[in-house]
């Protein structure tokens, strides 16, 4: 029976994305754009919408279940 364990995205697109778009917040930069976390990390696009949907959708809910894909920037819900 093949092994069908699914891989772990925390570690190679969720987190990236979390930690590009609080680095670029930290820095002053506002909202990010969705376009330039994944770049900036490698993420392809698609890859990109599905981890901060992931991100969104996490349970149990936390600060990171506000997120938002808004034209193509990161916002929160408040933001939205």
């Amino acid at each position: 029976m093949p092994d069908e364990t699914l891989p772990d995205t925390w570690t190679i697109r969720e987190l990236p994305i979390l930690r590009e778009a609080l680095a670029r917040l930290d820095s002053g930069e506002g909202h990010p754009e969705m376009k330039e976390i994944g770049e900036a990390r490698g993420i392809p696009p698609l890859q990109l919408t599905a981890g901060i949907e992931a991100l969104a959708n996490a349970e149990p809910h936390t600060s990171t279940s506000n997120l938002l894909a808004v034209g193509g920037r990161i916002a929160t819900r408040a933001d939205g």
